[in-house]
């Protein structure tokens, strides 16, 4: 498994969701945040998509009234698609949860893990927020160790900037986020 390239054409998934089968053909022409994360159980993967389902919906109609691209969002779990939308503390987000319980995307994407990845202060932090939030631990779907990683497609299907993570809570910034989805087109 190797680690994805700025500015090398985006690999191609196909992975179930909440909202149907979901590929990468069926973003062509539109932006495209692709985010893996660990488990649905998970609290910090948890208060990530609460935080992320305040953002998207803004971020979506300020890219329209912008006139560009569309812009999309799908966090990518190892639950199974069964268990994915009840691990998540019945939170409703504005966007598709993907499952990948076969680790195929994950793979293509080089998507890593890391038995380091809770030992960070920046962790202790997160899981105490996670918490405040009501996010407890639950079981494991998959490699406990797994390491988020971002992924920002273009319109043209290649990936302008991307994100590994070196612990559990070490996601892409917002504004990285922000920039991409509301850029001029070129």
């Amino acid at each position: 498994m190797s680690r994805i390239t700025s500015g090398a054409p985006a690999a191609p998934f196909s992975i179930d969701s909440t909202w149907g089968r979901k590929r990468l053909d069926h973003y062509q022409g539109q932006r495209l945040w692709l985010a893996f994360l660990r488990y649905a159980g998970c609290p910090l993967c948890n208060l990530r998509i609460k935080d992320c389902s305040a953002k998207i919906p803004l971020w979506q109609s300020q890219a329209k009234q912008r006139g560009n691209p569309a812009v999309n969002f799908i966090p990518v779990f190892q639950t199974p698609l069964v268990r994915l939308r009840d691990k998540l503390y019945r939170q409703t987000p504005p966007f598709p949860l993907g499952a990948d319980p076969d680790f195929e995307a994950y793979s293509a994407y080089g998507v890593e893990v890391g038995a380091l990845g809770m030992l960070r202060p920046a962790v202790i932090l997160g899981m105490l927020r996670a918490t405040a939030n009501g996010f407890l631990p639950g079981r494991p779907d998959g490699r406990f160790g797994r390491l988020p990683a971002d992924f920002l497609i273009d319109e043209h299907g290649r990936v302008v900037d991307l994100h590994y993570g070196r612990h559990f809570d070490d996601h892409i910034p917002f504004d990285r986020v922000e920039a991409f989805f509301l850029a001029a087109p070129p």
